[in-house]
């Protein structure tokens, strides 16, 4: 399956990492997982840059990206993960395997440290993730 191919996939794991709503333990999960006491950020900049000016810079250009595309990030910042996934399968190949490379999968691998041996399932989710994004920017050679 290409890039382009993923996109209803990449949309289900965007949900998935989205706040949960009205199943009371998967909100509860969701909140001590990246909210209150939370394992990790979503936060693709605040997790690379934490509270640098890099980040304010990256929030910038992710949200002229969400708009020029149309990509709707509700409440959540433009470097929050979910909102990345949906707009990557918009973008011409090029770009969205710089976000790739540069930001997700760096953001990804330092999310997934905090999860080791913790038994959350959003731990399994991010790695998917990974997985998903590393196989499909691999065909367009960005990996080997």
């Amino acid at each position: 399956m290409t890039r382009e191919g993923n996109q209803t996939c990449y949309g289900l794991l965007a949900d998935f990492l989205r706040y949960p709503q009205g199943d009371s333990e998967m909100e509860e999960l969701y909140t001590r997982t990246f909210d209150i006491q939370a394992l990790c950020c979503l936060d693709v900049g605040y997790t690379l840059f934490g509270e640098d000016y890099k980040r304010g810079q990256l929030l910038v250009k992710m949200l002229s990206l969400h708009q020029r595309y149309d990509n709707f990030c509700g409440t959540e910042l433009a470097d929050h993960l979910p909102n990345i996934l949906t707009l990557l399968p918009k973008l011409d190949p090029e770009e969205a395997g710089e976000i790739v490379d540069r930001l997700v999968l760096p953001a990804i691998e330092k999310m997934t440290t905090a999860f080791k041996d913790s038994g959350n399932p959003y731990g399994a989710v991010l790695q998917t993730v990974s997985g998903i994004l590393k196989d499909d920017f691999k065909r367009e050679g960005l990996y080997e």
